[in-house]
């Protein structure tokens, strides 16, 4: 798990060191144990220059700079910028590869020598050997960039669901890609700029990664399973072309085979491989079913393997009514043969720490449960851990938040099973602790843009700068498609790879490197998506049951009272009660940006100690302002 940086500069005429020698230095939290730089003449003939020491005396208008943080294959064979025995291909690499032993002993075979036990090594190799074909082989997680000396051109690919960042920005005869933005506003020709149109979409219908655009106007993301290749002739025009590399579909097992324990199998492969490390391994733990399911199948494998390292999981308790799961937690560990820590945050910390995670998550937010990570993942690296398990993604991947149960409904009514629809809905009532009112409002908030808009519209508007509501009010394309599903495979991809999972994983990245911590999620392996994809409705939700095939496959495995839990809650945490408790840090903020072309900050002021207006915009409101100003964007 690393930083990443690169730049092709043909305009340039100091070269591309200086520029890149500060990208890669500002992400040092993303690897704190090694950095390396390269950089190349534009003649494939001349040499390399690596940065060991002093600043190159010729103009190098290409070059790729990686901070390291050292997970498998910890000796310096591990190095990047990594090249192979002929120079020719060089690579800077972010992620796991978790199935490297298998496709190493496989290049091996076909007569791929290697130097290191790096799974950096092994991804180069392959691509050396497969060409483009080999992100298909790959199980794990990935942004990464290929430079070939010989002809000039760059391949960059991000992993399936994008669990690893890749922003990049174009010009003509310039590219420059980055982990993090702020690396990119670096550049002389990068730009701080606001892109109004996601702010329109964050404010008024709570998108954020609907669109490989970002928050910044002329800063771009790689979408999940795509690739760009770039030829030579494409730098010097500033072109470029995204290709998707993978579209999942279901994979259907043999007839009359037995879905649960498949699932169970594959779900438990998933942990065993993301187990694979040269360091200890943790795992967060809400207690719910998702985290507790990958911390028990972790127990058991480790069990297995002998494994005598101690294995610590954290959990997050607020004070306070309605915000504990710490039993359950507990009662998950416990069958697990973990040892718990629990962090208690105080009110005091966001005032602590806001300056920090504002500069760490580059963009806004409208949540304080990213800081419940945040804070989280501090704890972790202060234990000395570097690798954490995650059950991040087994809602979008099994359907578990109570608005997909709207769906659901239609799907079955639309294909002509009303009895079905209704047999849910009434068994949703015990079995997932939704009354039928409840349902209701979820139906008519999730599957009626109408009524979503104008519910939207109504809470914004006292809060949004006229001109700016007004201009934006109306522009509902995104909205509208997010609530447009036709069938479960729709929905499903969508929240995957478009709505809600890419705003996860990107808080999620953002959160644990800033701390040096690598997270992995079981759940995101693109086997299980594909198992799922093929399976019927039922395997999701069973008489009024979510997640129907985690909890039969996880029967005699996880403890009955995580097993058979009727709530959800996660890490919950009170946004606006710990923003209302530190008004003292956020009127000043308010207050210098009362002639703001998005907000209307008096009457957010007005309004601050209110419960008539949302959590969710007043973090808005503060994120976004606080954005501003920590990235001075116009």
């Amino acid at each position: 798990m690393c930083g990443i940086a690169g730049i092709i500069d043909h305009h340039s005429r100091s070269g591309v060191w200086s520029d890149l020698s500060a990208m890669t230095g500002l992400v040092s939290h993303r690897g704190p144990d090694d950095q390396g730089i390269a950089v190349f003449p534009a003649k494939p003939t001349e040499d390399v220059w690596l940065g060991e020491m002093g600043v190159p005396a010729n103009i190098y208008p290409i070059g790729l700079g990686h901070k390291r943080l050292s997970i498998i294959d910890l000796s310096s064979a591990g190095h990047q910028p990594m090249t192979d025995r002929t120079g020719r291909f060089w690579v800077v690499f972010n992620g796991e590869i978790y199935n490297y032993v298998e496709l190493r002993n496989e290049l091996k075979a076909l007569g791929h020598q290697f130097v290191s036990r790096s799974d950096c090594e092994v991804l180069l190799q392959a691509y050396i050997q497969w060409g483009p074909a080999c992100l298909e082989r790959f199980n794990g997680m990935w942004a990464f960039c290929i430079y070939d000396r010989f002809d000039g051109s760059l391949f960059c690919a991000r992993d399936r669901f994008g669990i690893k960042p890749f922003y990049y920005v174009v010009q003509q005869g310039r590219f420059a890609f980055a982990s993090e933005i702020k690396q990119l506003l670096l550049l002389p020709w990068g730009e701080a700029r606001a892109n109004e149109e996601r702010l329109a979409d964050f404010f008024l219908w709570g998108l954020e990664t609907h669109t490989d655009e970002t928050f910044f106007s002329k800063v771009k993301t790689l979408p999940g399973s795509h690739f760009i290749l770039l030829t030579r002739e494409d730098q010097e025009n500033g072109v470029y072309r995204t290709v998707r590399y993978w579209t999942p579909t279901g994979k259907p097992g043999p007839h009359g085979f037995d879905s649960k324990a498949a699932f169970g199998d594959l779900l438990a492969d998933s942990v065993r491989l993301r187990l694979r490390s040269d360091v200890p391994v943790g795992a967060t733990l809400s207690g719910g079913l998702d985290s507790s399911s990958i911390v028990c199948l972790a127990g058991i494998q480790r069990q297995n393997a002998s494994i005598g390292v101690p294995f610590t999981a954290f959990n997050v308790e607020f004070a306070g009514a309605g915000y504990s799961e710490r039993v359950f937690a507990e009662s998950a560990a416990r069958r697990a043969g973990a040892t718990m820590v629990v962090l208690q945050p105080n009110q005091t910390d966001l005032a602590d720490d806001w300056q920090s995670f504002v500069w760490h998550m580059e963009e806004p937010f409208g949540g304080l449960s990213y800081f419940s990570n945040y804070r989280i993942n501090r704890l972790i690296s202060q234990h000395g851990i570097r690798v954490v398990l995650s059950g991040q993604g087994g809602d979008e991947l099994l359907l578990g938040y109570p608005r997909y149960r709207t769906f659901d409904a239609l799907f079955k009514i639309r294909a002509a099973k009303p009895i079905d629809a209704v047999r849910e809905v009434l068994s949703a009532r015990r079995h997932a602790n939704l009354p039928l009112l409840k349902q209701l409002s979820y139906g008519l908030y999730f599957a009626i843009p109408q009524f979503r808009s104008s519910r939207r519209r109504t809470l914004l508007r006292p809060y949004l700068n006229p001109g700016f509501f007004h201009r934006f009010r109306f522009q509902t394309e995104h909205l509208r498609r997010s609530m447009g599903h036709r069938t479960r495979y729709d929905l499903q991809v969508s929240e995957l790879f478009r709505y809600q999972l890419p705003h996860l994983l990107r808080h999620d990245d953002r959160v644990s490197m800033a701390h040096s911590v690598e997270t992995r999620l079981p759940f995101l392996d693109y086997r299980l998506l594909e198992f799922i994809l093929a399976q019927p409705d039922e395997i999701l939700f069973e008489s009024g049951w979510s997640k129907a095939i985690l909890r039969r496959a996880m029967e005699n495995i996880l403890p009955d009272d995580i097993r058979l839990r009727t709530d959800k809650m996660g890490y919950e945490t009170p946004t606006g009660e710990l923003i209302r408790r530190n008004r003292m840090m956020f009127e000043p903020l308010l207050l210098r940006h009362c002639d703001d072309a998005v907000l209307d900050t008096k009457a957010i002021l007005s309004h601050f100690d209110s419960s008539h207006i949302d959590q969710r915009i007043l973090c808005g409101a503060v994120s976004y302002l606080s954005w501003k100003e920590t990235f001075k964007v116009s």
